[in-house]
């Protein structure tokens, strides 16, 4: 990617990168973060093909379909 480490582990931990995401780990004495790259996401953020605004897009619109999911699955056990 041309960056290093340390900018890869900043962009991710403030929502500016979007290949994966980065976790902040509350339970120890230090702080420590945790990162999950996402091997598609890596691959279309290097070829220009993904933006930070089409993921937040993405998980927008799996948030909504797991909603109506989820309101699916509460009519059938009601019946």
């Amino acid at each position: 990617m041309g960056i290093s480490p340390l900018a890869v582990g900043l962009g991710m931990r403030n929502n500016l990168l979007p290949i994966g995401f980065a976790i902040k780990h509350e339970d120890r004495h230090s702080e420590s973060w945790g990162y999950h790259i996402i091997g598609e996401r890596l691959i279309a953020y290097k070829h220009g093909k993904i933006t930070n605004v089409q993921v937040q897009n993405i998980e927008k619109n799996l948030e909504t379909i797991i909603s109506k999911f989820e309101e699916m699955k509460k009519d059938y056990f009601l019946y």
